[in-house]
């Protein structure tokens, strides 16, 4: 990902502290994703939900 604002690292250590989340990396997208690539956000949260 191309996230400057909240690194790879980061964002690992987050998903640790909350059970059940998993992380998923897009792509061509940095720290607002839904503006640079919102199909790809939107079928991402689609698989995600069911």
């Amino acid at each position: 990902t191309h996230d400057r604002i909240t690194p790879s690292a980061t964002a690992l250590r987050a998903r640790k502290m909350l059970p059940g989340a998993r992380q998923v990396q897009l792509p061509g997208c940095g720290h607002l994703p839904m503006y640079d690539d919102p199909e790809l956000v939107a079928q991402t949260l689609l698989e995600a939900s069911g």
